[in-house]
């Protein structure tokens, strides 16, 4: 099993302390929420919901997610972002050397 199963067998054990804050630690986060500096513009109207999504660069960074809805918002690049499956991770090598 390669190290990105072996984290995501590891965050599944973990499951039921997602969003439980304890003292002096930061609560363990829901998948598809752990990207702290998202290069990404998100627009919500006045009522809060959601409008549009928009790459703010992503400079030469790589982004693997299980997220397969991500394909189709205008910031997709396959060349920057990978969709793998939860149970079978298999990233080719030249997703890590393609602009």
């Amino acid at each position: 099993m390669g190290l990105l199963q072996e984290a995501i067998k590891t965050y599944d054990c973990m499951n039921e302390l997602v969003g439980k804050p304890e003292i002096g630690k930061e609560p363990l986060a829901p998948i598809g929420h752990v990207i702290r500096n998202a290069q990404i513009e998100i627009t919500v109207d006045q009522d809060g919901n959601f409008v549009e999504a928009k790459a703010l660069g992503t400079n030469g960074k790589k982004i693997i997610t299980t997220n397969s809805d991500i394909m189709n918002y205008d910031f997709y690049n396959q060349n920057n972002i990978f969709v793998i499956d939860r149970d079978n991770v298999d990233i080719p090598e030249d997703f890590f050397q393609s602009d």
